[in-house]
């Protein structure tokens, strides 16, 4: 019997999880990246849970001491810096970049090909066919869309559905472990530590340093902060220096520093002092969350092919009417 081929279009975590469940089923998989460079420098920290450490050893991940920074206690810190509840609990903290870089060493060079786009979907009762934006054409007996919320793969197949914006941002920061003064570290770094204003939340947490250290004095220290905002002042955040608008995602660099400065004084204003001082040195950008409502199940559209968000452990299936994307 000859193998199956698979073609996975998007390269960030859905599509490497999805490339080596396939590999390890049997497939012959190619995996197609947009971007012309490796995204190892991507994205930001992450708390894992069970089900992703059990999918991560399915892959062949060994997840040791390496993945992540293991924390035995959260607390909650009241605007002046109080702890308010404290508990026991068992996580692992790590990063998107760990993540990806444990997920692509598993695929031969030959398997994962960057700066390759998808113009369209081509299928008859045989194969599916990619056609990519150099004017190749590629043809497999399956074909994933892996590529994000601005999926090419759905606006073929599912055009009438587009993101839908949720009314609220998450701004991220990470600071290294070094530059944290000593004794808002003591206080805070071993900790899952979490802020509560008025209809926001913040919280964080160690996770594994920019080259993926995981030794004392080299991590990082990450920062989610969740605020609403309406459609006119995410128009505001997205527009430059130079008054150009990004639509609803400004590439970091170009986030404007009045803008940057704004943030962190609201976080001073807003949250702990500990975890305000780190936000406040560290270089924040945010993310605009989206909701997406299927109308059906994309497995419903066709046999070959599936669609899948870019992040772990979140996939379209006949069940789930609704999901939501963010990272």
């Amino acid at each position: 019997m000859a193998t199956r081929r698979a073609l996975v279009i998007g390269g960030s975590l859905g599509g490497l999880f999805a490339a080596l469940l396939l590999r390890s089923a049997g497939w012959s998989v190619v995996v197609f990246e947009r971007n012309p460079e490796d995204l190892t420098g991507r994205g930001a920290g992450l708390s894992t849970h069970p089900q992703l450490i059990d999918v991560l050893r399915r892959v062949g991940v060994d997840f040791g001491e390496s993945m992540g920074v293991k924390l035995d206690t959260f607390i909650f810190l009241d605007r002046s810096g109080k702890t308010y509840l404290e508990a026991k609990t068992v996580r692992t903290m790590s990063s998107w970049g760990r993540l990806y870089r444990s997920l692509r060493d598993l695929l031969p060079p030959h398997s994962y090909r960057l700066g390759m786009s998808l113009r369209h979907v081509e299928q008859d009762a045989a194969s599916v066919g990619a056609i990519l934006t150099d004017g190749s054409r590629i043809d497999a007996d399956l074909l994933v869309g892996a590529d994000g919320v601005r999926s090419t793969v759905r606006e073929q197949f599912l055009p009438e559905v587009a993101p839908n914006y949720a009314g609220y941002v998450a701004w991220r920061a990470m600071l290294d472990e070094s530059e944290i003064p000593p004794a808002i570290r003591a206080e805070v770094f071993e900790r899952y530590t979490f802020c509560l204003p008025e209809g926001e939340l913040f919280l964080a947490y160690p996770v594994p340093g920019r080259n993926n250290e995981t030794q004392v004095g080299r991590r990082a220290y990450n920062i989610v902060w969740y605020r609403p905002t309406t459609p006119a002042d995410l128009a505001d955040l997205c527009t430059d220096a130079q008054g150009q608008h990004h639509g609803s995602a400004i590439p970091p660099p170009l986030i404007r520093s009045d803008v940057l400065a704004a943030i962190k004084a609201t976080a001073r204003a807003l949250v702990a002092p500990q975890v305000a001082e780190i936000f406040a040195r560290a270089q924040p950008f945010f993310q605009p969350i989206f909701d997406l409502e299927s109308p059906r199940s994309c497995l419903d559209a066709s046999r070959y092919w599936a669609m899948l968000p870019s992040w772990p452990g979140r996939m379209w299936a006949p069940a789930l009417r609704r999901r939501r994307w963010t990272r």
